[in-house]
């Protein structure tokens, strides 16, 4: 997803584009063998190239798992242990992910499409926000947390990553539906999704990085500097 914000003139939004948002993922990699990985980082890369220190703004968005009402994850989980007997995990379920809420994703675009601010239009200048929520879980913390916010109990059974992968093949070609997996996403889960030192990421193109967490500390209304977590949240919609 790319959000272009426009200078307004008069009461027209026709102005030139002061500011270009670019959701992209964490485990972006434009040498990934995973398409999904791989498109996500050449994005970037040509985002950057064709603006650099000219043209727009540009603010690199790469989420971690993203939560909350309606989502297609916990939402999906939830409803699937109302009839499965189990909930399954790959490979254990030892991959970690740092969920992060919708809302806090919308309060950092709202806040870089604020074009009238020059320390934000600057500040944000080929600026890659790690966004990750405030806790790091498993894939089998997930599930344990989704079915004791619905209050059921059903044990969480491990599959061989061979089984997700050989279920993708199958169901990747028929309807999407509730129980809808890819092999890209079974690759997917073979890897963590949580937030990198910034001061460890080679810069390729000129790009900074920070985190979703400072970046909120620094922007943020007062009184709203907190990323909300899925202890919050969850009960709210599940």
């Amino acid at each position: 997803m790319i959000s272009a914000v426009r200078e307004v003139n008069g009461n027209e939004s026709n102005g030139p584009v002061k500011k270009v948002v670019y959701m992209s993922a964490i485990g972006a990699d434009r040498y990934s063998p995973i398409d999904y990985f791989r498109t996500k980082a050449l994005a970037e890369k040509e985002l950057l190239k064709a603006f650099g220190k000219t043209g727009p703004s540009v603010t690199i968005i790469r989420p971690s798992l993203v939560f909350g009402d309606g989502d297609g994850f916990f939402k999906r989980f939830a409803t699937l242990s109302k009839f499965l007997p189990f909930l399954p995990v790959f490979g254990g379920g030892q991959s970690l992910f740092q969920p992060v809420f919708a809302g806090d994703i919308g309060r950092t675009i709202e806040i870089l499409s604020r074009i009238d601010d020059a320390g934000i239009l600057s500040g944000s200048r080929n600026l890659v926000v790690q966004a990750g929520g405030p806790d790091v879980m498993t894939y089998r913390q997930m599930m344990e947390l989704i079915l004791k916010t619905t209050g059921r109990s059903r044990p969480i059974l491990s599959l061989p990553f061979a089984i997700g992968t050989l279920q993708g093949a199958l169901l990747e070609k028929l309807p999407e539906n509730i129980l809808t997996v890819t092999r890209s996403q079974v690759e997917q889960l073979k890897l963590d999704s949580v937030v990198s030192e910034t001061s460890q990421i080679v810069s390729l193109h000129g790009e900074k990085y920070t985190t979703l967490e400072a970046f909120i500390r620094q922007y943020g209304a007062e009184g709203q500097k907190e990323l909300r977590n899925l202890n919050t949240v969850l009960p709210t919609y599940l």
